[in-house]
Formats: C-alpha cells, sequence, structure tokens
C-alpha cells in the first residue's frame, strides 16, 4: 500500500505504536488516515474513534487483517 501510494505522488507517513500515530498527526495535514485492524495490539475501530474525534473531516480507512477473496 505504502509503495502505491508514493508511486502517485502521495507522501506517506508510517507508524507502529499509537504514540507515533498522534505525534504524526498532530505534526501533518493528513488527507488519509490507514489503520490496521489491529494496530500494534489496539482494536483499529477504537483508534479511529478517537482520532475522528480529532479530525472530524479526516478519511478514515480500517483495513481488515485479511482481505478474502471475491466469490
Amino acid at each position: 500500500m505504502e509503495r502505491a501510494l508514493r508511486a502517485v505522488g502521495y507522501e506517506v507517513a508510517v507508524v507502529h505504536q499509537r504514540e507515533g500515530l498522534v505525534k504524526a498527526m498532530d505534526e501533518s495535514s493528513p488527507a488519509l488516515l490507514l489503520i490496521g485492524e489491529t494496530f500494534n495490539n489496539e482494536n483499529g475501530i477504537e483508534i479511529a474513534k478517537a482520532e475522528l474525534e480529532r479530525f472530524p473531516t479526516l478519511p478514515i480507512l480500517c483495513l481488515p487483517k485479511k482481505i478474502r477473496p471475491a466469490r
């Protein structure tokens, strides 16, 4: 995902801990936030809710651990 976004001109920040996420969000103006289903053993949905309270207009996508193929 990171490589694809960079290839089309997006600046990408990758963090693996909640503290890093908070810092990155405070220091930038993100256009999109992608969160894995589990983020350092935290619930991605709960993290998304917290960030949405801080940034109410920010698009946020929570990605599942495994995407199931279409049948």
